[in-house]
């Protein structure tokens, strides 16, 4: 088991914060909703209380009760005010349309370090969808469901610190071969990953031999490892897990603001009067629509 948050947001900017207990196994969480809406509640259900939809209710799974991460807060108290911003302007000018509304939005923490989730209990909770509802988009970090018949929306966004890491790869090499997937690994497997590069590369001198000495270790490790253990402090004089910690964080504090902003664009889709199916594989397909913008999500250096 392991601990989510249940919130209410509240036009005084109030948030009030709930703490209950999330299945690893099989994702169902209890329903514990402070603005009197059932989370096993259908959209169409939830589309009957108009009054609630500036004020979608929110779900944080994976945080840890007592964890403290500023950039995941900044970015579901970001993300989770431009909604309620953007449903209220149209609550105010008379043009709110059920593609307008979301009814409920979660929050998936995944940090790459982590003993606890479950690939396949992620993947199941996010594909959760009933008779009447179709995806609007469908992406690595954000999937928004869609009510046929009322247009109501709901969405899920993922904060995975690995696919943080597949997509810097993609960007700085949209070909690379070994690329990993965003299922969350155990922590012992990433530690393997760790030590493989430690003996293989780290106490290689520079020059060819080391070159080689990587292109070996790129053979049994997914690229995105590879990708951050090179941009990590090269050092033996101390754990060099503790270095991949420090880059894997300093990653996430430049990446912050990119990824808020690109999660901001794709909501931005579903926000119109279209019942269009956005189907995003990867990072390159996403930056190539027209009304996308990820300049400030590129990160190249960690130190």
């Amino acid at each position: 088991m392991f601990i989510c948050r249940f919130c209410a947001i509240f036009c005084n900017a109030r948030q009030l914060r709930e703490i209950c207990y999330f299945g690893l196994l099989d994702c169902i969480y209890i329903s514990i909703f402070t603005i009197g809406i059932s989370n096993t509640a259908s959209a169409g259900d939830l589309m009957k209380d108009k009054q609630n939809f500036d004020n979608p209710a929110v779900t944080i799974i994976g945080y840890e009760d007592g964890l403290k991460d500023s950039e995941f807060d900044a970015y579901v108290d970001s993300i989770t005010d431009h909604i309620r911003g953007k449903m209220r302007s149209d609550k105010e000018h008379g043009a709110a349309k059920p593609n307008h509304m979301f009814a409920q939005t979660r929050f998936f923490y995944v940090p790459l370090f982590n003993r606890k989730v479950s690939g396949e209990s992620l993947s199941s909770s996010l594909r959760e969808m009933g008779q009447d509802e179709e995806f609007c988009i469908e992406s690595p970090w954000i999937q928004v469901i869609r009510n046929k018949n009322s247009g109501v929306l709901r969405a899920d966004f993922l904060w995975n610190e690995r696919q943080f890491l597949i997509d810097q790869v993609l960007l700085d090499s949209p070909n690379t071969a070994n690329l990993g997937t965003g299922k969350p690994m155990k922590e012992q497997e990433i530690d393997g990953f760790i030590d493989d590069y430690e003996e293989t590369v780290l106490n290689v001198p520079f020059g060819e031999e080391k070159e080689a000495a990587l292109r070996d270790v790129s053979k049994r490790v997914p690229a995105e490892f590879v990708w951050l253990m090179v941009r990590a402090w090269q050092t033996t004089r101390g754990p060099f897990q503790s270095e991949i910690r420090s880059a894997i964080h300093e990653l996430i504090v430049k990446a912050a603001s990119g990824y808020t902003n690109l999660t901001k664009d794709a909501i931005g889709l579903c926000l119109t009067k279209s019942n269009n199916h956005y189907l995003f594989p990867n990072i390159i397909s996403f930056s190539a629509h027209d009304k996308v913008k990820i300049d400030d999500y590129d990160i190249n250096e960690l130190r």
